[in-house]
C-alpha cells in the first residue's frame, strides 16, 4: 500500500512521421515518466521503515517531479533518488515510512509547502478539471492523492495549459507521462501544494522550460474529404536535446489531442511533416480541424493554434445508420439518406473494408435518382460478399451529387458462423419473400420508375431469363399469376 499521512501525522508537520533531417543522438530522459521501481532508486528505503520507494514511494516520487517541474533542479543532476537519499539523511520520514510534507522545502530553497487544497474525500475527475487547472494557473505545484488514498501523483502543468484538460505524471510500471487524469483516474481523493519557483509559460512560440525551441512556415497541405498534412519548420538554434515532438489535434480546439512523431534528437532547423490519416485515421468531411506543434527539451515548446477545413458537402446527409442480423443469412446494412436539396444523385451505395483507412470495396445500390428521404436497405447475401468470421468491418455510405457526400464510419463485428451457400430464391420473387405476387410485378415497375424500393433482388426481377429486367418481366410475373402463357421456370427455386 502507498504510503500517505493520517490526520494525526499531517499534525506532525513542518509548516510539485516524416522528417527530413539528418542523423539522430541520444537525449536526455524524460523525467515525467520516471517510475518509483526504476532499479536505479527503487531499493532506497523510506527512512527507518521496511519501506521502499519501489514500494511506496510515490509521493516522493511525484514531488521529485514537481520541483524539477518547477525549476528548481535539472533532471540531468537531481532525481528521484537524490530527493530520498536527502531526506533519509536529514529526517525526512516518520519511522512507518511517511512523508513530512515540508521537508523538501529545507532541501530545494523555494519551493514552499503549501497544504492542502482539497481534504480527503472522492472527487469526479472531470468535474473538477477546471478548478485543478486554475489552480495550476496560479501558480500551484499540484500532488494528487488517487486510489481511495493508496496512491500519489503530479499535475503535468506545461501540457495541463496547453490542452484545457488535467494531465499527470505518474509513477506506476506502464505509461507516465502524456495521460490526462480522467483517462487513468476517474475519481481522486485529495490536492496538495507547494509553491515558488516557476510555472511553465504558454504563450505561443516561446519555451515552457529552461530551452526553447521555435515554429515556422507552418501548413496544412494536401486537404481531402478525409486527410491532410501538416508541416512546419521546427528551428532549433542551440541544438537542444529534443526528447520528443509531434502535433496536438482535434475539432476544439480548447481539447486537442497530443500525437508524437519521433524521439530523442538533436537537429537545428528541420522540417517535420504529418500525415493525419496515418496517425487519426480518416478525419469528417467537411470539418475543421485545430492543430498546434510542440516539441520536449527540458519544458514543453509550443507553436499557435492553426486550422483547417476538410472538403465535403453536406447536400446529402445520412442518420439512422444500422447493422442487424449479423451472423446470419438475413444480414442487412441500413440507413435513412436526405437529400436535403432535391439534387440529382448521380449514384449511392457504401464503401467497407477491414479498416477505416481501407474501406476500398464498393457496393453501388443505385443511380440517377433525385428522391428527398429515401431509405437505403442492403442485404448482404444479395451481394454476394463473404465476410470473415471474428473480423471487424467498417463502413461509410455515400452519395454522388455535385460532390461527394459521406456518412460518418460505422461498423461491425462478425461472430463464428456465417453463411456459407448463397440463398435460393423463387423466379420472380423479387422482394424475397418466399413467394411469387402480384407485389413482385409492382416492385419492377416501381424500380423502373425510381421510386425508392426497401428490397429488390435483380436476379429474381429477370423473370424471362433473358440477363435483365425490364417491363416485359413485371408482365411474364402477371401473366403466370394469371395462368396465362409465360416462363414456365417462374416460382421455381433459383440461386442468386
Amino acid at each position: 500500500m502507498k504510503r500517505t499521512l493520517s490526520l494525526l501525522l499531517a499534525l506532525m508537520m513542518i509548516i510539485s512521421v516524416f522528417v527530413v533531417v539528418p542523423t539522430t543522438v541520444e537525449a536526455a530522459e524524460d523525467y515525467r515518466a520516471w517510475a518509483q521501481r526504476d532499479s536505479r532508486w527503487s531499493s532506497i528505503r523510506l527512512g527507518s521503515s521496511p519501506c521502499t520507494i519501489g514500494s511506496d514511494g510515490c509521493l516522493v516520487s511525484s514531488v521529485t517531479k514537481l520541483i524539477i517541474q518547477a525549476g528548481f533542479r535539472s533532471a540531468d543532476s537531481f532525481n528521484i533518488g537524490t530527493l530520498a537519499n536527502w531526506l533519509n539523511s536529514n529526517g525526512g520520514y516518520t519511522s512507518e515510512g511517511y512523508l513530512y510534507w515540508a521537508k523538501p522545502s529545507a532541501c530545494v530553497s523555494g519551493f514552499n509547502y503549501y497544504g492542502n487544497l482539497l481534504d480527503y474525500g472522492t472527487y469526479n475527475s472531470s468535474t473538477y478539471n477546471s478548478q485543478l487547472i486554475s489552480w495550476v494557473n496560479s501558480g500551484y505545484h499540484i500532488t494528487l492523492q488517487v486510489s481511495n488514498g493508496n496512491h500519489w501523483i503530479a499535475i503535468d502543468e506545461a501540457k495541463t495549459k496547453a490542452t484545457g484538460q488535467v494531465y499527470i505524471m505518474d509513477s506506476s510500471d506502464g505509461v507516465n507521462a502524456d495521460l490526462t487524469l480522467s483517462s487513468r483516474y476517474g475519481t481522486f481523493n485529495s490536492a496538495v501544494a507547494y509553491t515558488g519557483g516557476s510555472s511553465p509559460n504558454l504563450d505561443p512560440d516561446t519555451h515552457y522550460g529552461a530551452e526553447g525551441i521555435n515554429f515556422d512556415g507552418t501548413n496544412a497541405s494536401n486537404i481531402s474529404f478525409f486527410n491532410a498534412s501538416i508541416g512546419c519548420w521546427m528551428r532549433n538554434p542551440n541544438s537542444y536535446n529534443i526528447r520528443s515532438y509531434g502535433f496536438y489535434l482535434g475539432t476544439n480546439q480548447d481539447n486537442l489531442v497530443q500525437y508524437t512523431i519521433g524521439k530523442n534528437v538533436k537537429w537545428t532547423d528541420s522540417y517535420i511533416q504529418a500525415n493525419l490519416s496515418d496517425y487519426v485515421g480518416r478525419l469528417s468531411q467537411g470539418m475543421t480541424y485545430y492543430y498546434r506543434f510542440f516539441s520536449l527539451t527540458d519544458g514543453y515548446n509550443l507553436s499557435p493554434v492553426y486550422s483547417f477545413t476538410t472538403s465535403g458537402n453536406s447536400t446529402v446527409t445520412f442518420d439512422n445508420i444500422v447493422s442487424s442480423n449479423i451472423d446470419n443469412d438475413n444480414m442487412s446494412i441500413e440507413c435513412w439518406a436526405r437529400n436535403h436539396q432535391g439534387l440529382n444523385i448521380n449514384k449511392y451505395g457504401l464503401y467497407y473494408g477491414t479498416s477505416v483507412n481501407g474501406m476500398n470495396e464498393c457496393i453501388e445500390v443505385g443511380n440517377n435518382v433525385s428522391w428527398t428521404d429515401f431509405h437505403i436497405n442492403i442485404r448482404i447475401i444479395d451481394q454476394n460478399i463473404e465476410f470473415k468470421p471474428n473480423t471487424t468491418y467498417y463502413y461509410q455510405f455515400f452519395a454522388l451529387t455535385d460532390g461527394w457526400n459521406f456518412s460518418n464510419v460505422s461498423s461491425f463485428t462478425t461472430g463464428d458462423y456465417l453463411p456459407t451457400e448463397p440463398p435460393i430464391i423463387l423466379l420472380g420473387d423479387v422482394d424475397c419473400d418466399d413467394e411469387v405476387t402480384i407485389i413482385d410485378a409492382t416492385c419492377i415497375q416501381r424500380k423502373l420508375a425510381n421510386i425508392p424500393i426497401a428490397k429488390f433482388i435483380e436476379t429474381a426481377a429477370d423473370a424471362d431469363e433473358d440477363g435483365g429486367f425490364s417491363i416485359i418481366d413485371a408482365t411474364a410475373i402477371q401473366r403466370w399469376l394469371a395462368q396465362l402463357p409465360s416462363n414456365e421456370n417462374i416460382g421455381k427455386p433459383s440461386i442468386t
